[in-house]
């Protein structure tokens, strides 16, 4: 009976939490400001930038976290490098990436939260068509 009232307790903070929340996360790593029309990032440098969605204007930058995971009432909940066994929270002010506090939650030892790799949000300018080349013989092509 304890653990449902816990469970209870913990889904209903969640509940309360998500309504004022009102950016969401469109990938691991970015973090969705609609109303502000922002977009935090992970960068290739191990930090975090704010982006405005208007035309790509990088408006600010820290390099205090790597991974924005969360924003809620103008705090940017964010992950840093942690050492092993360690979970590093940063609290960023969403306005400017200041930092507003920070918590290292101990994980058990054989648990890891690295931050993860960057390459799926790096973004490459590709050509919606390529080149194709075939050769016909008879009712058979062979395309490349």
């Amino acid at each position: 009976m304890p653990r449902i009232a816990l469970l209870f307790f913990f889904f209903s903070i969640l509940t309360v939490a998500s309504q004022g929340a009102l950016a969401f996360e469109f990938a691991q790593g970015v973090i969705v400001d609609p109303t502000a029309s922002i977009v935090y990032l992970m960068n290739l440098d191990g930090g975090i930038n704010a982006v405005a969605l208007s035309d790509g204007t990088v408006l600010t930058t820290t390099p205090r976290a790597a991974k924005p995971l969360l924003l809620y009432d103008g705090t940017l909940l964010a992950q840093a490098e942690g050492k092993d066994s360690v979970l590093s929270l940063v609290g960023l002010r969403a306005k400017d990436l200041e930092p507003t506090f920070t918590v290292d939650v101990p994980l058990p030892r054989e648990i890891r939260a690295p931050v993860g790799a960057v390459s799926a949000l790096r973004f490459t300018r590709q050509p919606a068509w390529r080149p194709v080349s075939s050769s016909c013989s008879g009712n058979l092509c062979n395309v490349q």
